[in-house]
């Protein structure tokens, strides 16, 4: 009852604290987050046995959870970009398991298109879950073979994971149906879901599969640390940093699950993941910087995106092979499990 009190009460909280010094906002952020967290852990999480049970719970509630802690981090400027104008709209913010935005100016056309995105989305999400099926049952049958290859087990943990997270992304569009059925044409808004998870395993650069990937997490993470430290303007600081404060916020899920911290694991896992973010972002910067140079006086609004074809080229294979080896890493050295394993959890 307090977690469910906490959940649903947070945002409207945020709404009423938007106006508040940075500071203020950042304590009670940090203080809720840190409840939140210490209740799903000490009663949520504790109350069952089952290894896929708790990966269930601990996803689904920390997004959650990131969702309406982010939004008393961000303050009135991420209030605004959600449309969160009012506490009804906050507080139904706050009941949803996602991110949502209040988009305004609706009509017949735009509930409409919401209603072909929902269907769009629903089977993306079904092919996603067959693949997940299919390949379960693939690797189920050859798993002594791949995993006598870490290249090839790394490969098939991406894969599976790649599949599996859109489970987390059921309940979110759930609520979207709910919210298409209550759009009305006579209102100026519809409501939309940002979904946890994309498509993260067509990624072809670190950016973009931190775009994709548990994004309410990482809202949380880009308010409470990145931006506070400096943001693009000081990327060999905010970058590193956030990473290793990310990993130890990890040590207690591997507790919680397999009764380990796994601190080495988990600073591996991120201290590869932040490294290969951290050298995306400065060369990225680096040659859009040369590039304006070079093209000050060309008048072309397409300069700050001329980079080299071959930097395209390195990026994909840094965020390819970093996320094999975090991927690798996580299984082995954190959760202390195989492919072979997480095919038949319980």
């Amino acid at each position: 009852i307090p977690y469910l009190f906490l959940q649903f009460f947070t945002v409207p909280l945020a709404f009423r604290l938007r106006d508040c010094n940075g500071y203020i906002r950042w304590i009670l952020g940090f203080f809720t987050i840190c409840l939140l967290s210490s209740i799903k852990t000490a009663s949520l999480i504790s109350s069952s046995s089952a290894f896929s049970i708790k990966i269930i719970l601990i996803a689904f509630t920390a997004f959650w959870e990131c969702s309406n802690a982010a939004i008393i981090f961000g303050g009135r400027t991420l209030q605004n970009n959600y449309g969160i104008a009012s506490y009804s709209t906050a507080f139904l913010a706050g009941s949803c398991p996602a991110q949502i935005k209040f988009i305004q100016e609706q009509n017949n056309q735009y509930i409409a298109d919401g209603k072909k995105k929902w269907i769009e989305r629903s089977f993306h999400m079904l092919c996603y879950l067959l693949a997940f099926l299919a390949f379960s049952s693939i690797f189920h049958l050859f798993s002594d073979r791949i995993e006598a290859w870490p290249i090839l087990e790394a490969e098939g943990i991406v894969i599976y994971l790649s599949c599996m997270v859109h489970i987390w992304n059921i309940p979110p569009h759930l609520y979207q149906l709910l919210m298409n059925l209550r759009n009305d044409p006579d209102t100026n808004s519809r409501i939309q879901v940002i979904y946890p998870y994309g498509s993260i395993y067509f990624s072809t650069s670190s950016r973009e599969f931190w775009r994709k990937w548990g994004r309410p997490a990482s809202s949380l993470i880009r308010h409470m640390f990145y931006y506070p430290l400096g943001g693009s303007r000081r990327p060999w600081l905010s970058i590193p940093i956030m990473f290793l404060l990310n990993a130890s916020g990890h040590y207690d899920i591997s507790m919680a699950l397999v009764g380990d911290r796994a601190e080495i694991g988990w600073n591996i896992v991120f201290g590869v993941l932040g490294l290969v973010a951290t050298m995306e972002v400065l060369c990225d910067s680096y040659f859009i910087t040369t590039s304006n140079s070079a093209d000050a006086n060309d008048g072309s609004e397409e300069r700050a995106s001329a980079m080299p074809k071959w930097w395209y080229g390195i990026r994909f294979i840094m965020a390819t092979a970093s996320f094999r080896f975090a991927a690798y890493t996580l299984v082995h050295k954190c959760l202390h499990l195989s492919l072979s394993d997480i095919l038949v959890w319980k």
